[in-house]
Parts: C-alpha cells; structure tokens; sequence
C-alpha cells in the first residue's frame, strides 16, 4: 500500500511540475509577445504568439480560464492594429507614387520649357 501512495504522489507530484513549467514557459513568452507587439515591425509576430500561446492556455486550463481569454482578446486587437497600420503605410506609398509621378511630369515640362528658352534665347543672338 505504501508504494502505491508513494507511486500515485510522485505521479501527482510530476504532474504539478510539468504545469508549473508549463505556466512560467508561458508566462515568459506571453511577456515576450507584448514587448513584441509594442514594436511596428514585430507586432504581428508578437499578436500571432500570443494567440498561440492563449490557445495552450485554454486547452492546459492555465490560469483559470480568464488569462487565455484575456490573452486571445489582446492577440486579436493587436492583430487590427497591425492592419490598421498597414492599410495606414499602404495609403502613404500610394501617396508617394502620385507625388513622384507628379513629380516626374513637372520634370518632363520643366525641361521642354528649358529647351524651349534655349532655343529663343539662340534666335535672338542670331
């Protein structure tokens, strides 16, 4: 009897390990994922890894339900904000574009009327 108990303890004993390492691995990749998110480029990696993480979360039960949850919610909303700011760096390219394609005609006309003022300027010394 007494190496059952002591077998069904060290069981028990292993099992509350593998989830106490399994949170604090957790933990540490959540605190990760939002200083990821805090920067523009890493930010859908950090939004992606902490709803990967909250996902274990929801299938381990870690954190009594209401971590993972939080987690999912603070994944999705960093994912908006990342298509947010690529639909804002999108519009700004195109922007760009126009602006260097204005540019380039402004460019095409300034040189016909350069060329324009030399060839005046060539009739009048003549």
């Amino acid at each position: 009897m007494a190496s059952f108990l002591k077998d069904a303890f060290f069981d028990m004993y292993m099992f509350v390990v593998f989830f106490l390492i399994a949170n604090i691995v957790c933990a540490i990749i959540m605190v990760a994922a939002s200083f990821m998110i805090r920067h523009e480029e890493n930010a859908l990696a950090g939004s992606i890894l902490i709803l990967i993480i909250s996902s274990i979360g929801m299938v381990l039960s870690i954190g009594l339900w209401i971590g993972p949850i939080l987690g999912i919610i603070s994944g999705m909303l960093g994912l908006k904000e990342h298509h947010q700011l690529m639909k804002s760096h999108h519009k700004m390219i195109h922007e760009h574009h126009h602006v260097i394609g204005l540019f380039h005609n402004l460019m095409k006309e300034h040189y016909a009327l350069m060329d324009a003022h030399r060839k005046l300027m060539r009739k009048r010394s003549r």
